[in-house]
């Protein structure tokens, strides 16, 4: 760990206490966000350990909350400052900080990283995790995934944003998303997760929606979405545009074209912003997207829809 070592720290608990510190603290390079990323991904300890001292890092941030809220003593011992209580104080002051810090301005990017996240993945990224008893997990592009602690009869999770597909093999798996909970025994689901708007499509097996007091049974090739504690009626999913991400591929079926436009910027750097209002409502029937070509979106939309394109630094697009 090159790139911080006024932060660290021996051992895999050291090391990931170091890591949360520097990135609390919103001074972390992007070299050092790529060597946090590989350190995280190098053995399923350093998760543990990373997830270990974020937790300890929010109860302490509490605490130190707590102690700034109590009335002022008259009399201040003077006590030499150890450098224990200068991480702690340097992590109090980073969480006020944290949020603009590691957001990105408007969305223009995801943020590498996420203190509440045990696993995220960037622009275009997809990640397997593999969980106790045959459960795993694979993000999409822009994704977090947060470890939340369970029984010996079943895991638990959290998706914070983005989408996934889960899938359980011998041992049931819940995870929360919004205001909803999602709970497997045996079988695979899609799982997305948009500020909120929870979408659901059971690809195999059996899912379980708890929502708002209300829990809705999916079969396989169902799906349903909820959005605070308003969950709808179940209706059949579409199985190959729900999970053309995991081809390679981005496919859409009456949809609007700015519909279709926000998704595939979730896969590449940059924005295509569209400024023609009365175009975004425009029907697009069936439309179907290499990942590895997003570039050819923008000319098919030009052609398509008689749009004009003009090319800004920063993969940014204005479509008019």
């Amino acid at each position: 760990m090159t790139g911080h070592q006024e932060y660290a720290e021996s051992g895999t608990e050291g090391e990931a206490r170091s890591w949360v510190v520097r990135l609390a603290s919103g001074r972390l390079t992007a070299e050092e966000a790529t060597e946090l990323r590989r350190w995280h991904a190098r053995s399923p300890r350093h998760a543990y350990a990373f997830a270990e001292a974020k937790r300890h890092w929010a109860l302490m941030k509490d605490a130190v909350a707590d102690v700034a809220a109590a009335p002022a003593s008259p009399m201040k011992p003077q006590v030499k400052a150890s450098r224990r209580w200068f991480l702690v104080g340097g992590m109090a002051a980073a969480a006020s900080l944290g949020a603009v810090a590691i957001r990105p301005p408007f969305d223009l990017w995801t943020p590498f990283i996420d203190l509440t996240a045990d696993y995220s993945t960037g622009i275009g990224e997809t990640r397997t995790i593999t969980m106790a008893h045959d459960v795993t997990v694979q993000l999409s592009t822009r994704s977090r995934l947060s470890l939340q602690p369970g029984s010996s009869d079943d895991v638990r999770a959290s998706l914070l944003g983005g989408e996934a597909v889960i899938a359980a093999a011998s041992r049931p798996i819940t995870v929360s998303a919004g205001d909803g909970l999602v709970r497997m025994v045996s079988g695979r689901f899609n799982l997305r997760n948009d500020d909120g708007a929870v979408r659901v499509a059971c690809l195999d097996g059996q899912a379980d929606i708890t929502c708002g007091g209300r829990t809705v049974t999916l079969r396989a090739d169902q799906e349903a979405s909820y959005r605070g504690s308003q969950l709808d009626a179940v209706k059949p999913a579409d199985r190959d545009e729900v999970t053309a991400w995991q081809r390679g591929f981005l496919v859409f079926r009456n949809k609007q074209l700015r519909y279709v436009l926000d998704e595939v910027n979730r896969y590449r750097a940059g924005k295509i912003v569209l400024l023609n209002r009365d175009a975004g409502h425009r029907p697009v029937a069936i439309a179907s997207f290499h990942l590895d070509r997003l570039d050819d979106v923008v000319t098919q939309m030009e052609a398509l829809y008689n749009l004009k394109a003009r090319h800004l630094p920063g993969g940014i697009v204005l479509l008019s």
